[in-house]
């Protein structure tokens, strides 16, 4: 006997950033997101697990694709934890939320001060 069918397709309400946010001002203070609604459908079905997918609702070129787990009849066994956004996406809030790292310092101790340096200044100079 074959197991039940998950859903072909469920919806999701999320609210993502829109479009425009270009700086982490404006994502972190205005707090301007849009609600969207989302619509997974049916991908594939393997061992009790469904795949899900849907394009982002932020660049629409990107797709988001969820696992989730079944039931023995086929229903959900807990409620899809849907990502909001594209890889592509995530990957481009990050770059602007993250701040930019300085560049790497190395192995080398290159031009640091150190306490040799200082001593050495120290001792040639005169104290009159």
């Amino acid at each position: 006997m074959e197991a039940p069918s998950p859903p072909d397709s469920f919806q999701q309400s999320m609210n993502v950033p829109a479009e425009g946010y270009r700086t982490s001002i404006v994502i972190k203070h205005e707090g301007r997101m849009t609600e969207v609604l989302v619509t997974f459908s049916l991908r594939q079905r393997e061992d009790g697990v469904a795949t899900y997918a849907a394009p982002c609702p932020r660049c629409a070129a990107g797709e988001i694709v969820v696992p989730v787990r079944l039931t023995a009849d086929g229903g959900f066994a807990e409620a899809p934890a849907c990502p909001a956004l594209c890889l592509d996406c995530e990957d481009a809030l990050d770059a602007i939320l993250e701040p930019e790292t300085g560049p790497a310092i190395g192995d080398e101790p290159g031009e640091r001060a150190t306490l040799g340096k200082y001593l050495k200044a120290m001792s040639t100079r005169s104290w009159d």
